[in-house]
């Protein structure tokens, strides 16, 4: 665990000298490659990163600080070993305090709700052509290995250094037909993730999940009846994100706009931080940060705990009065159109719920 209270001022790590004369590097700076320490930081993080996630060891990255830590240099610690990263204003702070807490839940057992050293297989009918996540590449090549490649890809299988009820990675598949063969009527694709982990109590655990869906051509109406457009908003903003870390930001943005999904602009200039979240979050939570939504709760019930019970990092919780001023924070973050009279939150049907 890195528990950072400042930028590292001294060593080959260095990302700002001490001498307060030298302001700490910004974006724009970057996109102008007039930083001083920032790629040789950067390569020299990249080689401990290296060596943790090839022996099995998780960074993690506690971050106080009012000002910049140089998590940018630093991030390849906990991307490629599935580290946390919490970012707060200084170590006094609850959301610090409950976060680290947070970090060695337990079960009903009394056992830490973690995994260590997990390896995870693709197989079957479909081709993989990557993965997106805080993983990293096994180099396995296989049948099922497509020539397409999204994420880490040319391998089908990979190696997340620590797991956790709320691991989360996006895996990317096509479907590959003999050259001029249409699809045969009624076929299925089977998918087949083998999971080997050691658990917390010490045990070997291996896990098999087989998931079958339907093969349908591109002009099929079964397409639109079944498609679910909450989980590909979720993949293509990974996609996105994954094009900002090796791409310039105009050609994310030329992507972005060939493929329709501006939903995802946003997350082209977004920080260190939000990109290693997203990468990690499920769905639901992928799709609060893309398009932020207002539940609904009954008077007579405290929304804290369904707010916070499952959220990490603890988030920070601001009541906000109608007409009051810190009622700013929802203003500016909530599409004033969607509201709980709107159909949905994000567009698919749901039954009535309680009036806030």
């Amino acid at each position: 665990m890195v528990f950072a209270g400042g930028p590292a001022t001294e060593g080959p790590g260095m990302v700002v000298s001490s001498e307060l004369k030298e302001p700490i590097r910004s974006h724009h700076d970057i996109e102008r490659d007039s930083v001083k320490h920032y790629k040789c930081a950067l390569k020299f993080y990249e080689g401990p990163a290296r060596r943790a996630s090839n022996n099995g060891h998780t960074v993690d990255l506690f971050a106080g600080c009012m000002d910049q830590v140089g998590l940018l240099e630093m991030k390849s610690l906990p991307n490629s070993t599935n580290g946390v990263i919490v970012l707060f204003d200084s170590f006094a702070t609850s959301i610090f305090k409950q976060s680290f807490l947070r970090v060695f839940n337990k079960d009903d057992q009394d056992i830490l709700q973690m995994g260590f050293n997990a390896t995870f297989d693709t197989a079957k009918e479909l081709k993989v052509s990557g993965l997106i996540g805080h993983a990293i590449s096994i180099g396995k090549k296989s049948a099922c290995v497509g020539e397409t490649e999204i994420g880490m890809g040319q391998t089908s299988a990979w190696r997340i250094n620590s797991i956790t009820p709320r691991t989360s990675a996006a895996i990317y598949f096509e479907v590959v037909t003999p050259a001029g063969q249409p699809l045969s009527p009624g076929s299925r694709g089977l998918i087949q993730f083998v999971t080997h982990h050691q658990h917390s109590s010490g045990q070997m655990r291996l896990r098999v999940t087989t998931i079958a869906r339907n093969f349908a051509e591109a002009n099929s109406p079964s397409i639109a009846s079944s498609f679910d457009q909450e989980a590909p908003a979720v993949l293509m903003a990974r996609i996105a994100v994954f094009k900002a870390e090796i791409d310039d930001s105009p050609d994310v943005s030329r992507w972005l706009d060939r493929m329709l999904i501006r939903l995802c602009q946003k997350f082209v200039d977004y920080r260190s931080f939000d990109r290693h979240i997203l990468n990690e979050e499920d769905v639901n939570n992928s799709l609060i940060m893309i398009q932020p939504t207002l539940m609904s709760y009954t008077f007579d019930v405290e929304p804290q705990s369904d707010l916070l019970v499952d959220r990490f990092p603890i988030p920070r919780y601001i009541v906000c009065d109608h007409g009051g001023s810190q009622a700013r924070f929802l203003l500016s973050k909530l599409n004033p159109s969607a509201t709980h009279m709107s159909t949905s939150m994000y567009g698919t049907a749901q039954a009535a719920g309680a009036v806030m």
